[in-house]
């Protein structure tokens, strides 16, 4: 359920998500192709890995462009409520990319420790990562501001990411400066550290995804506007046993018990049931199925 009042359209979410997806795709290849260059010029592994990233980060984009477009497709007879959790599984794809870019970090980084590389560079290297880091800064920006506007899991995940790549920039600028400056090498436990932040992200963002797919339950927010609505309707006494299924961002459908007085006709209580519904889709974007329970009668 979007946070808004008013639930975001389909359409809106493809747009933002191929816009995402776009503009993800030929940043992350310039970078890729900008830090593969400097890496190879100057032996740096910690800098040819983070391009590496960047590389699975333009996959990434494809997907998350992909992901949104087929998101978007209208139902059919082989899926009624929609293809909205393909959003979803743009998402788990990102997540796990992300764990698995953690582990090949911490194995690059234990490699590092055990035999530091020759390496050489000059302070432009050092400039044009900086330049990378700041990309990366606009994109953690860009998406998690799209993220929030159409309530996407998936956006949120491709700006954690985008975060995530700015600390590793950093580090790999620390540590060329360090061994410029310094020559001390901390390439590989910087890296550990980094590497850990990748998984930790990755394996909370797909945790987040798999309670979508496992079918949680609607958060308090939604049920309590529901209920509110119904209550507001004449003719409803009370109403219970409210349940939410989601069938991606864009589709939720409920299911809820409304009492009527018992003295009503089915034409009188047909009407109410169907201000009601209509209400509560209008307002909340979710499509509910109410049963009307005789006052006093249990069931």
């Amino acid at each position: 359920m979007p946070n808004n009042t008013w639930p975001v359209s389909a359409k809106s979410r493809e747009a933002y998500g191929r816009l995402s997806g776009v503009v993800g795709l030929f940043l992350n290849f310039g970078l890729f192709v900008l830090k593969l260059a400097i890496g190879l010029l100057s032996g740096s592994i910690a800098v040819i890995a983070d391009a590496v990233n960047n590389l699975f980060d333009t996959a990434s984009s494809l997907v998350t462009f992909f992901g949104f477009k087929l998101a978007g497709k209208p139902a059919d007879k082989e899926h009624p409520f929609g293809h909205g959790r393909f959003e979803e599984i743009a998402g788990l794809i990102i997540s796990l990319s992300i764990v698995f870019l953690g582990v090949e970090f911490i194995r690059n980084s234990i490699e590092n420790i055990l035999h530091p590389p020759e390496m050489s560079f000059g302070p432009l290297s050092i400039i044009l990562l900086a330049i990378g880091f700041f990309v990366k800064f606009w994109m953690y920006l860009f998406n998690r501001k799209l993220g929030k506007k159409i309530n996407s899991e998936t956006l949120m995940t491709v700006a954690k990411d985008s975060r995530n790549d700015c600390v590793i920039s950093l580090a790999t600028i620390l540590s060329l400066s360090a061994i410029a400056f310094f020559e001390i090498y901390i390439d590989g436990y910087i890296g550990i550290l980094v590497s850990l932040l990748l998984l930790r992200t990755g394996v909370l963002a797909a945790k987040e995804t798999l309670n979508s797919f496992m079918g949680r339950p609607a958060d308090k927010a939604t049920t309590e506007t529901i209920t509110e609505i119904m209550m507001q309707q004449q003719g409803i006494l009370g109403v219970h046993n409210l349940v939410v299924h989601n069938y991606g961002p864009t589709c939720n459908v409920a299911t809820i018990h409304a009492e009527v007085s018992a003295e009503l006709n089915f034409g009188a209580a047909f009407a109410i049931s169907e201000a009601a519904r209509k209400d509560v889709l209008e307002k909340t974007g979710v499509q509910l199925t109410i049963h009307l329970d005789p006052a006093g009668v249990e069931e």
